[in-house]
């Protein structure tokens, strides 16, 4: 295809479908006030994050006007003959007036259709029959769409979840969800006896009981520090007298074991990143909420978990104990603003949702955001689970 014509919609991922999976030469948009400088630029940046080298035009008119619309797809055609038009985006009347239109030429017409994965013949346009292109979009495409984008990782990136890490994220899972009921008061007394973030210190001597700021007191549970010796994320473990002592296997892990809430947001990273089944799996994205480096205006948010299936991203947040309203809340405004039409969003929680707090699970239902509770998380069949949710309609 050498021209494609779009008509503009305000789903981002409608208007870069058909330039991703056929690579054309020139993209024309037709479109009304919506279009506005801003979102041209996103599509022009979008295209560009994809080493996409189209030449891109945008053309005005009265999108809520038939005789506007029509007068501005005649002036589109004659100047590029060779065009195919996609009628996957674009509003009502767009979509009335492109009808007209075409109902007397032979100009070819395609549209998606998200349940097939492909493109559809509509009128003389065969070769919307077998997409040339797989239909990948990363992470971060999505940000650079919504007009955001993704500078860095939080507190772990993908790139420190070597395959060793991965070894040792999946073991220490397995400890993580045999102790849970002590988890929490065990990472309270490594926090205590490692000397907090600013301490790099990779051996600790510390008493086996400590007394907390608070007055409460917290002792060492010796049946999780011989299980995390067993699994190698420390070493040199020894109990003398009413003391132990051990090292840390890296930095990293120190890091990791002393956050009382990574081990599931890491388990369902390495979970899908080992899956297959996803185009891109991202964790701990802050998201910039001005894209463009010179605009930004310091906004942003963290993400657990980013999974990419097509055209579709899953948006994870991860909660250890019960989540409230405002979890909910927080997922459902990144979703909608970065993930668009076909975007889902998930709750991960280790604890009974469905019971402890049956009207939060009501209401995540009643958002369109699913829940993954212990018994999903734990059991077997996650990863199939995960994509499930991303191919759901």
């Amino acid at each position: 295809m050498k021209t494609i014509i779009e008509l503009y919609d305000e789903e981002p991922i409608f208007n870069i479908l058909a330039a991703v999976a056929f690579r054309p030469e020139t993209l024309v948009f037709i479109g009304g006030k919506l279009m506005r400088t801003d979102r041209k630029n996103r599509i022009i940046r979008c295209l560009e994050e994809r080493n996409l080298s189209i030449k891109v035009h945008f053309y005005t008119a009265d999108a809520n006007r038939i005789p506007s619309m029509l007068e501005t797809m005649e002036k589109v055609t004659e100047r590029f003959p060779d065009c195919v038009l996609d009628i996957t985006g674009g509003s009502s009347t767009m979509l009335y007036a492109a009808g007209v239109f075409c109902s007397s030429r032979t100009i070819p017409v395609m549209v998606y259709e998200k349940t097939r994965g492909r493109f559809l013949n509509l009128q003389h346009c065969p070769d919307a029959e077998n997409t040339p292109y797989p239909l990948h979009f990363s992470a971060e495409d999505f940000l650079i769409m919504a007009g955001g984008s993704f500078p860095r990782c939080g507190h772990v990136g993908a790139k420190n979840i070597t395959p060793e890490m991965e070894r040792y994220i999946e073991a220490v899972w397995k400890i993580y969800t045999e102790h849970y009921d002590n988890w929490t008061k065990h990472v309270q007394y490594l926090q205590a006896i490692s000397g907090g973030e600013e301490s790099k210190e990779l051996y600790i001597h510390a008493p086996l009981e400590i007394r907390m700021a608070d007055g409460k007191r917290r002792y060492c549970n010796k049946e999780i520090f011989l299980a995390l010796q067993r699994c190698g994320v420390i070493q040199d473990l020894l109990f003398r007298g009413k003391r132990i002592s051990f090292r840390y296997k890296s930095r990293l892990l120190r890091s990791c074991l002393c956050d009382i809430g990574i081990w599931l947001e890491m388990f369902l990273y390495v979970t899908a990143k080992k899956s297959g089944y996803f185009d891109d799996v991202q964790i701990s994205v802050v998201i910039d909420w001005e894209g463009e480096e010179e605009k930004r205006s310091g906004t942003i948010n963290e993400l657990d978990i980013l999974l990419t299936k097509g055209p579709t991203p899953v948006f994870i947040s991860c909660k250890t104990g019960v989540p409230n309203t405002q979890a909910l809340n927080e997922l459902d405004v990144l979703r909608e603003r970065y993930g668009g039409y076909w975007a889902k969003g998930v709750l991960a929680t280790m604890s009974h949702l469905s019971q402890v707090n049956p009207a939060v699970y009501r209401r995540a239902a009643d958002m369109g955001i699913y829940v993954l509770q212990e018994e999903d998380l734990t059991g077997e069949g996650l990863p199939e689970k995960l994509l499930r949710i991303a191919q759901s309609r």
